[in-house]
């Protein structure tokens, strides 16, 4: 009952600072994650096939004080094996925040090759993105140009605790994503299907 008590006041502090930093538009159609209620995006693992996937789909949102917050299921699945894990996101003047149950886990800003910022994970770890490109990806569900190419970095105490890239096409969302890039076996997931309203 603890655990469960600790959970709903994480939940709760979550959609607070949601709300605190952003305030969601209506028409959320060019914005780097397209945030409408029913969009979906289907992942599949690169090496190991369909059978080990990611589905990231926006179920509904969060209201208060007249300020919305996107609801997003996170569906990984593998053979014998369903993890289901709930983020919340907005976006608001080309900056997209995203936070699950532990605190801010990304932070997507608009910009040129080369641009860079920080951010603060709610463990501590300082997470270094750049944007590495703007370039043109194929993926088994199409050709995206205009590709934001984010190259992340994440420290603790000063050392890299781990690291991984996204591309993110403006209007789509996440189009492929490589995570532990700084292991020699990096696991790469590209956008298979997608519903976009």
């Amino acid at each position: 009952m603890k655990n469960k008590v600790i959970f709903m006041q994480l939940v709760l502090i979550v959609l607070m600072v949601v709300i605190v930093l952003t305030k969601v538009e209506a028409d959320t159609t060019d914005y780097l994650f397209p945030l409408t209620v029913g969009n979906w995006l289907q992942f599949s693992n690169k090496d190991k096939g369909s059978d080990y996937g990611i589905k990231l789909s926006v179920i509904g949102t969060a209201d208060f004080s007249g300020t919305e917050a996107y609801i997003v299921q996170i569906e990984e699945t593998e053979p014998d094996d369903i993890d289901l894990e709930f983020m919340f996101s907005a976006e608001i003047d080309g900056v997209f925040y995203s936070y699950d149950t532990d605190g801010l886990s990304a932070a997507f800003l608009r910009g040129s090759a080369g641009t860079q910022w920080t951010y603060i994970e709610i463990d501590g770890d300082f997470v270094t993105v750049t944007i590495q490109a703007i370039e043109e990806v194929t993926v088994p569900s199409g050709i995206f140009s205009g590709c934001y190419h984010y190259v992340k970095e994440a420290y603790d105490d000063g050392v890299l605790d781990y690291s991984w890239e996204e591309w993110v096409h403006p209007g789509t969302g996440l189009v492929k994503f490589t995570e532990d890039t700084h292991k020699s076996n990096p696991v790469t997931y590209e956008l298979t299907d997608y519903y976009i309203q």
